[in-house]
Parts: C-alpha cells; structure tokens; sequence
C-alpha cells in the first residue's frame, strides 16, 4: 500500500507521460484563457476547457486505482489541497487588505477561508471546495466499482447511473457546487475503469462523446453566437457542452499521445507534475484583479513575459512554503506519538 492508502491495481501502471503531457496543455489552456478574459478576448471560455480536462484526468487515474486506507486517503488528499490553499489564499489576502482594502472584506475573508467563497483576483480558487468534493465522493464510487461492475453493460450503467445522481443531487440539493464539473470527475473515473478493463473499445468511447460534443456545441455557437439568444437552463446546458469537450480532447489527445515517445520531454514533464497545482493556485493572482502584472506594460508580449516569470516563481516559493508545512505537521505528529506512548 502506498503512503496515501492507495494500491495500484492491474491497468494502473506507472507513470504515463501521455497523461502528463495532457496535464501540461490543460495548465496551459487555462493561463491562456485568463490572459485572453484580461484582454476580453470573447473565445476566453473556450479555453477554459482546461479546468474540466483537470477533472477529467484526477477521475481517470483514481478508477484504476483502489482506495485501501479510506481514512489515510482523504488526510492525504486534505492535506495536498488545504496547505497550498491556504498558503495561497492568506498572503494574498494580506495585499488585498493593505493595497486594495476596497476590494475585500473580513467577512469575504472568513468565507474564502471555508471554501464557500472566492476573493477578487482569485475567482479560479473554486477549484479546491470541488476537487476536494471529488475526493470525498471518491471511495462512495469506488464501492459501487467494485461491486457492481462486472461487464460491459454495467459499466455502461455504473457510467449512466453516475453522472445522472450528481447531476441531480447537487443540481437540486445545492446552490454551491456546480453538477456539471463534478459529472465531469465521475465520467473520468469510469473511463479510468474500463481503462482497466477495457469493456468497451477507446475509439469507440471517443466517437461517441464527441458525437455528443459536436451537436452540443455546434448548438451553443448557433444559441450564443449567431441568433443570440438565452433559455431556461441554458448556463447548464452549455457546462454540460463543456464537459463533454473537455472529455473528448482528452481522449483525443490520450489515444494520440500514448503513441508517441515522450521520453525526451521527461524533465519537462516531472516539473510540470510537480507544480501544476501550485502553477494553477497562483497564476490567476498575477492575470486578474488588482495586481495583475498584465498592467504594468502596454506592450502584451512583455506583460505575458512577467506573467510566465511570475508563475514559476510564486510557485517555487508555495512549494518551499508546502515543504516547510508538511515538515511541521510531521515534527509535531510525532511530538505527540511520542508522548502518548510514553504516558500509556
């Protein structure tokens, strides 16, 4: 078993360059579709697509895993998405309250704090509450994996059944979470588990949602673009839309890039792994708001040159901050297991 509770099963494999190199272009995508919102360019939300590649891939690489240590699976998973948040989110809002107090509240602070807000400059940060809710529904999934998934008319079903109860359940029960992003996990996770299994072909996966993709979307450009016009539901049936995009360019590019040898992009890659979390936490920070550096020149090419050196290095000094952190936290855990066992 693995430090996080978690053992790889048969079809889990090693590292997969081709997942990494996807991961790469979904960071990518997603600072370019800031840079475009700064500059209000109208094709930013397609861009966004990143975010729901993201989803996809965490759902894929957890269906072909088991989840022995429940317990020890979500303090990993917690501690991973928390101590960068914060560590983010603390310093950024101490500028706020220094330059920009106009801008933020002690209140809006508090909220942020429990994930049930965003601050200004940092609207992305609605990525920790829903990938933390990801993992939360995780080993529920897992469970019904296990049990139920057999053939393949019940992954079909296990595909169905999931995406239908999330989509309801946190369409009608919340106000908070958006359906369609966590649908986007679960479809990841089940393309995850026939990827171990293989019950169904992957060309035929990928023709089917794109199917789904192209009418979805060629009927969002005709609404939104061409007549437009809106209809009740239509913010919902356009994240749906782009979920099913970004499933599709992932399968796309996994089927493509699983043929290609990406051996010589290997330093490339460990270093995007490494930090795509941190890329993701501060890179809106410095794009958006109020301290954006796109601002501090007229010229777009030198703006974007601040942009890229400013990402690597806040996300440099949150993964030093990371280091610190999880070093405490061990000292301090084994302080007290120490002292527990001394007092028994």
């Amino acid at each position: 078993m693995s430090e996080s509770g978690i053992v790889k099963i048969k079809g889990g494999g090693g590292k997969n360059n081709a997942i990494s190199f996807i991961r790469m272009i979904a960071m990518e995508m997603i600072i370019i579709c800031h840079i475009m919102q700064y500059y209000d360019f109208v094709l930013a939300w397609w861009f966004n697509i990143g975010v729901q590649i993201f989803l996809c891939i965490s759902g894929f690489l957890y269906g072909r895993k088991a989840i022995e240590n429940i317990a020890r699976f979500y303090n990993q998973r917690i501690k991973k998405i928390l101590v960068p948040y914060y560590l983010t989110l603390i310093p950024f809002a101490f500028f706020e309250f220094a330059f920009c107090s106009a801008d933020i509240s002690f209140k809006n602070l508090l909220e942020a704090i429990v994930l049930h807000t965003t601050l200004k400059g940092a609207g992305h940060l609605w990525f920790v509450p829903t990938i933390l809710l990801c993992y939360l529904i995780t080993p529920l999934i897992q469970i019904y994996r296990d049990e139920y998934v057999r053939s393949k008319r019940s992954w079909y079903v296990f595909l169905s059944f999931g995406v239908i109860s999330v989509s309801l359940f946190f369409g009608l029960f919340n106000d908070f979470f958006n359906p369609a992003w966590i649908a986007c996990y679960v479809i990841g996770y089940a393309l995850g588990v026939n990827e171990k299994n293989l019950w169904v072909e992957n060309i035929k996966l990928t023709r089917l949602i794109g199917i789904i993709a192209l009418v979805g979307n060629v009927l969002q450009i005709f609404f939104q673009y061409v007549k437009r016009i809106s209809f009740p539901g239509c913010g919902l049936f356009y994240n749906y839309n782009h979920v099913a995009l970004g499933v599709f360019i992932f399968l796309v590019l996994k089927q493509f890039l699983e043929h290609r040898n990406l051996e010589k992009f290997g330093i490339v890659l460990q270093i995007s792994d490494e930090y795509s979390y941190e890329v993701y936490l501060v890179h809106q920070l410095i794009i958006l708001g109020p301290f954006s550096l796109l601002a501090v020149s007229k010229n777009m090419a030198v703006g974007i040159i601040l942009i890229i050196a400013g990402i690597f290095l806040l996300a440099m000094v949150l993964k030093k901050g990371e280091k610190v952190i999880y070093k405490v936290i061990e000292a301090k855990l084994a302080f007290w297991l120490v002292r527990y066992s001394s007092s028994i």
